[in-house]
């Protein structure tokens, strides 16, 4: 009888071992699986990112395109009137350089920006993101930031 409760202790150890190990790789490909989520989601993450920059540096560049359109005409405003004045009072002179300086600084940060906006967008067509369709996103269902 010893040798019979022997055996079926052996048999329930053997069945419980297997199922242990069935366990153990069960859990192993979860890890696995769960650290290949974790890096497609930092990617995501980075990419998200990406594309929350570029979108703010659409709106900024538009400001000051707006700000240097407004500067230029101011400009070209106040040197109709130097041209049309027979003496520029000191006044405007000082008015006209004021705003042909802001003009200029404007028109530089208006080459700057859209130089790190041509570089961001080339960074994210290479990682991947389709910055042409970014408005265009309706659902998770078929997400258009992904080519």
């Amino acid at each position: 009888m010893a040798e019979l409760t022997a055996a079926i202790r052996i048999r329930a150890d053997d069945r419980a071992w297997k199922d242990l190990g069935k366990a153990a790789r069960g859990s192993k490909k979860l890890e696995e699986t769960q650290a290949a989520a974790r890096k497609e989601l930092a990617d995501f993450d980075r990419k998200d990112s990406a594309v929350q920059h570029l979108q703010k540096l659409q709106a900024d560049l538009g400001r000051t395109t707006t700000e240097f359109d407004k500067a230029r005409k101011r400009t070209a405003e106040l040197r109709r009137q130097i041209r049309d004045a027979a003496a520029p009072t000191d006044a405007l002179m000082r008015k006209f350089e004021e705003v042909q300086g802001k003009g200029s600084k404007l028109a530089s940060s208006h080459r700057k920006q859209r130089a790190e906006l041509r570089s961001l967008r080339e960074q994210l067509r290479g990682a991947g993101v389709d910055t042409r369709r970014l408005g265009d996103f309706s659902g998770w269902e078929n997400p258009p930031l992904l080519c």
